[in-house]
């Protein structure tokens, strides 16, 4: 279990709420955490039980990110904001690689941008295969494991997109990471604000959903805690930009650059992040709410006793069935068109294809 600040390393925190799922077992992930806040720094982030092998047998083996290229709005604009910074920071012969590029979206960008030399790593093998199909050097590993040799100390830019707040220790990934780069390379990295969950400019028109709190968001970033990261490694911001995704109602998205010095010492200081938990409390009050109403809507389905089918099987839906009485449905079947889970099983129903 997480008993220290994955930043700071403090063993002293408070807690703010208990997330609870309806986890399928071949997941091997727990099926709650409890959220906590550190007292030293500031950081939010999951108390989870599950160990650094759980999440690798769960991103290597339960592979929900390779397949067809997503085509969303907000997708499309995140990735041609990371191009950007990438022709900001690096010439189109320098070496880029991208760590847990899951689909492949913004390395297909990339090459079709005039980058010549595109690489990728991901511990799924089907996400390996796919982009070696399309003529990528690709390697299947984790963040977490053994250096790829042929990249050591080689890339002029890294990208980790929407992926560090999935990792349990985040500080020896940004150690890892640094293996890769050249001295005065940049590392890109994006990830969910959290700071900003609650902002109502941003949630006029859109409800707030628990999504941010599922089986792999386990770290909870504002810009002040992902600065205290990064520069207790020797990053310092050379730019950063907010992409908004309110398309998919998932929340503001950080998009922090920082380059990387060989000749920087590691500095400790940092900031307390004093704002952060207040907005998850907030957050969790309009959550729980939400909690109410969906309780309503679905109460006379429950009293009808009729058979159903449930449409998804991802976060959002694990959540419904360990929260709301939507586990009371007589449920028939989950319908999902993700071919990786149909013929799966999730809170003991067969989940079937929409075909």
């Amino acid at each position: 279990m997480r008993k220290e600040c994955p930043i700071c390393k403090s063993n002293t925190k408070k807690h703010l709420k208990t997330i609870k799922f309806a986890v399928p077992e071949y997941f091997h992930l727990p099926d709650q955490y409890d959220v906590v806040v550190c007292d030293c720094c500031g950081f939010c982030y999951a108390a989870t039980e599950a160990s650094i092998e759980d999440y690798d047998h769960y991103y290597s083996q339960c592979n929900f990110y390779s397949g067809v290229p997503n085509e969303h709005k907000w997708q499309i604009e995140e990735n041609e904001k990371v191009f950007e910074l990438a022709k900001a920071v690096s010439n189109k012969n320098g070496l880029l690689l991208d760590i847990g590029f899951g689909k492949g979206n913004l390395m297909r960008i990339l090459r079709k941008g005039g980058f010549s030399r595109v690489c990728g790593l991901d511990p799924s093998k089907t996400s390996v295969e796919i982009m070696r199909e399309e003529g990528f050097e690709v390697y299947e590993g984790s963040v977490f494991g053994e250096t790829v040799a042929e990249l050591k100390e080689k890339c002029n830019c890294v990208f980790l997109i929407d992926v560090l707040e999935h990792l349990l220790d985040p500080c020896l990934a940004i150690e890892n990471i640094l293996k890769y780069m050249k001295t005065g390379g940049t590392l890109i990295v994006s990830v969910p604000n959290y700071a900003a969950l609650c902002d109502t400019e941003l949630y006029s028109t859109y409800p707030i959903i628990p999504d941010q709190f599922n089986q792999e968001h386990i770290n909870y970033f504002s810009s002040v805690s992902l600065d205290n990261l990064l520069k207790a490694y020797g990053l310092c911001r050379i730019s950063s930009e907010q992409a908004q995704r309110l398309e998919m109602t998932d929340g503001p998205e950080l998009l922090i650059a920082y380059r990387y010095k060989k000749s920087v010492k590691e500095s400790k200081e940092e900031r307390k992040d004093n704002f952060c938990s207040k907005v998850l409390v907030d957050y969790f009050e309009k959550n729980d709410m939400l909690e109410q109403v969906i309780n309503r809507k679905v109460t006379p389905f429950v009293d009808a006793g009729e058979p159903v089918y449930v449409w998804g099987t991802g976060s959002y839906a694990m959540w419904l069935l360990a929260n709301t009485r939507m586990n009371a449905l007589k449920i028939e079947a989950f319908i999902d068109n993700n071919p990786t889970k149909v013929g799966k099983m999730l809170y003991g129903k067969r989940i079937i294809s929409v075909e």
